[in-house]
């Protein structure tokens, strides 16, 4: 009786020691924006003028825990990002919307406010740097661990520090202003000729670009693309070839959420053949 009692909690154990490991290896993203209500969204705030969001990223990769920082865009530079790091409460640096590169601040020249800033303090903008960059690493975990360590053969040596997060960060949620429509990517839906919907990623490269189906990898072209932009809406009309067929698809993507899109294609114009709705994949 006995016997058979520590057999199974010996087996309890081994199980819950296996669903613990497969808890810590659970793989989250080292990084997103959120508003706090849906991802990749803005805030506005018409009193200050100006827009906001959440960007949370891991530093090092393998930490358990997320660090923040506010990406502002004031109405009177739409063109620029600002970032500000919570833990330090300084701002960092800027994001140029319109080029899609980074100006990041030297420490010596951050401040809490930013209107204590000269802007010639900030370097012409160059390529996106690596969240390794734009954070510290956190010193500790929750349970006061430190993510400090380097291996010799087999041995632990005396504790260093992990590495910086080498990913590249992602750019911030598109604006109205700049919505960055001309080089995107789309995970699509539409419906066929017996209303089944098939899936298919499309890449918008300025004038042209591509479709490629889900299913079986074929791969469709789009053409003569144009953006329209509009009061509520911009539109990105032009015509796909698939094999020996072609026509019109017209994509519609509202300027309060500018990463779904939904529209219509046809073979003739005008001629609604079928719906195509999306969701843009993130930079």
């Amino acid at each position: 009786m006995r016997l058979a009692t520590f057999m199974i909690f010996s087996f309890a154990i081994a199980c819950w020691v296996d669903f613990a490991a497969a808890q810590v290896q659970l793989r989250h993203p080292d990084q997103f924006y959120t508003n706090g209500e849906k991802s990749d969204g803005w805030t506005r705030d018409s009193e200050k003028r100006l827009r906001s969001t959440f960007w949370f990223a891991k530093n090092p990769e393998s930490s358990l825990s997320y660090q923040q920082q506010i990406v502002i865009v004031y109405d009177k530079a739409p063109n620029k990002a600002y970032y500000f790091d919570t833990a330090t409460k300084q701002f960092i640096g800027w994001f140029d919307l319109a080029t899609e590169r980074y100006s990041l601040l030297s420490p010596e020249y951050r401040r809490e406010r930013i209107e204590e800033i000269d802007e010639s303090w900030f370097p012409p903008p160059s390529d996106l740097p690596t969240i390794g960059e734009m954070f510290e690493i956190a010193p500790a975990d929750l349970n006061g661990n430190f993510h400090c360590f380097i291996e010799t053969g087999k041995e632990v040596s005396q504790p260093m520090c992990e590495r910086e997060n080498p990913n590249i960060m992602r750019m911030p949620p598109p604006t109205a202003q700049f919505p960055r429509l001309h080089a995107s990517s789309w995970d699509t839906s539409y419906t066929n000729a017996d209303g089944s919907r098939v899936r298919a990623r499309v890449d918008l490269k300025g004038d042209s670009g591509t479709y490629q189906l889900t299913n079986n990898e074929v791969t469709g072209d789009l053409s003569n693309i144009k953006y329209i932009i509009d009061q509520e809406v911009i539109s990105i009309t032009g015509q796909w070839a698939l094999q020996d067929t072609g026509g019109y698809f017209v994509f519609n993507v509202p300027k309060d959420n500018m990463d779904v899109f939904w529209g219509d294609w046809g073979f003739v114009r005008d001629s609604i053949y079928g719906t195509w709705s999306g969701i843009r994949r993130p930079r």
